[in-house]
């Protein structure tokens, strides 16, 4: 099972091969932290696949996040793991009680903006997370929640859940947001910009050549010369 799981063979939907990519190409943004609801490996899978590095906490009862650290995305599973734990499938292993989870979940997203994908939003540990922190005053997040219908209708427990962040303005609805379209369009646009923004920045030499021309005179740019074997921020 091990080898299998650290296989990257694994075959990728377009929408988690796109989510690999965000994370990879801008982890301050995309990619620090993704909890999940499923069991499989495949977000690792598309980090590590777009260059990326990713390592997993899997908790199928209760626990904390902060007892390791290793470099990349910490991608939680926070249902537990396809192999070494269990899986909570049945409503009354979801609905377990799990506070030092919980408080380590509202650590992590204190402060954040959450971007909820192809989640049911059902009564789980995630949910019951999402209702202390929207209903905080002393908390201030932005939760992103998206629907794939055009047209939603919220649940009665998502309606309790969010209310308070709903009151607050602090949690906002997007619908018809199809996964597999959205995040591929996402990553492109992403890599556009980035593409951009690199050719235009000056090059070292450019750099250098407008830095002697503002120097006013002759002393300045003989003081500049000594200086530059020193100084190798334009070299």
């Amino acid at each position: 099972f091990r080898t299998l799981d650290e296989d990257d063979a694994w075959e990728l939907s377009p929408a988690v091969q796109a989510l690999g990519e965000l994370a990879t190409a801008k982890p301050e943004v995309f990619g620090r932290s993704i909890v999940t609801s499923n069991f499989d490996p495949l977000i690792e899978v598309a980090i590590r696949r777009a260059g990326g590095h990713a390592w997993r906490t899997s908790l199928h009862v209760d626990g904390t996040l902060g007892l390791s650290r290793a470099q990349g995305c910490q991608v939680v599973h926070i249902h537990g793991y396809w192999w070494g734990s269990d899986t909570l499938h049945t409503g009354n292993q979801l609905i377990q009680n799990r506070p030092q989870l919980k408080t380590s979940l509202l650590d992590m997203l204190t402060g954040k903006t959450i971007v909820v994908m192809a989640y049911g939003g059902w009564d789980d540990i995630l949910t019951q997370t999402l209702e202390g922190l929207v209903s905080n005053p002393g908390a201030f997040p932005e939760v992103i929640w998206s629907f794939y219908n055009q047209s939603p209708i919220l649940s009665d427990h998502l309606k309790r859940i969010l209310g308070p962040g709903i009151a607050r303005n602090r949690v906002t609805f997007y619908a018809g947001i199809d996964c597999r379209t959205f995040l591929p369009k996402l990553a492109a646009e992403w890599t556009q910009r980035a593409t951009k923004a690199l050719a235009s920045r000056p090059s070292a030499p450019d750099v250098a050549q407008r830095s002697i021309l503002r120097l006013r005179s002759p002393s300045q740019y003989r003081h500049l010369g000594r200086q530059g074997r020193r100084d190798q921020r334009f070299g």
